[in-house]
């Protein structure tokens, strides 16, 4: 049988792929719904017990932002901000800034502003293309006008709503107009701040949404 390479029928490669697949899912699937529970019966450390394990056996990036959760209900605050920069590194979907927006909350909540200003500098710095880059620098855009920096934020926001018609996967032009009339009333510019909710409205735009600049906020994500 030398000279002769051993080869598996590309039939039992699925198989075994499917296999592979089914057991990972296992793995995840139930402990990751234990967490759950033990994060809304506010077992913390239970949950931080049952995602530590789980990120051993494999790196999921949601076993690590639920212990980053948790850690912040027990006030390890720094604990929370490197969990949720690992669940942030390993995540790929469109559900991945949730993570970044949750360390930017606790260092919200630790009055670390330069800090979490300078996490925005650096994502919108190396952003992988521009779709990516507005969305951060919107983000950033609302966290300013929740210190009260309301001329940074207008300088973000005229910014946005100039390349608005370029990118209209992350930058919906009516809310702009409406957030910036937020941000014009604030700063007492009345009558700006009305054009703005005016053009926010505008049918030939698209549909307004009118809600306030969200404050900063910690967010469970409790989805698989």
């Amino acid at each position: 049988m030398s000279g002769l390479k051993s080869k598996i029928h590309p039939f039992f490669m699925q198989v075994i792929t499917i296999i592979v697949i089914i057991a990972i899912a296992v793995i995840i699937y139930s402990p990751f719904n234990k967490a759950i529970t033990a994060i809304e019966n506010q077992d913390y450390g239970k949950a931080i017990k049952i995602t530590s394990i789980g990120a051993e056996i494999y790196p999921y990036p949601k076993w690590y932002s639920i212990r980053g959760y948790a850690k912040f209900q027990l006030g390890d605050y720094q604990g929370a901000i490197k969990d949720y920069d690992k669940a942030f590194s390993l995540e790929t979907d469109d559900y991945k800034i949730i993570n970044f927006d949750n360390k930017i909350y606790v260092k919200y909540y630790l009055k670390d502003y330069a800090g979490a200003l300078q996490d925005f500098d650096y994502e919108i710095e190396n952003a992988k293309d521009d779709f990516v880059r507005d969305s951060f620098l919107w983000d950033k855009a609302q966290f300013l006008f929740n210190l009260a920096r309301y001329n940074e934020a207008l300088q973000i926001y005229n910014k946005l709503l100039l390349k608005s018609d370029e990118d209209k996967i992350y930058l919906l032009k009516t809310r702009l107009f409406f957030e910036r009339a937020q941000v014009y009333e604030k700063l007492g510019l009345y009558e700006l701040a009305k054009q703005d909710i005016e053009n926010s409205r505008n049918s030939d735009i698209g549909e307004s949404f009118e809600n306030p600049i969200p404050a900063p906020a910690l967010l469970l994500d409790n989805e698989i």
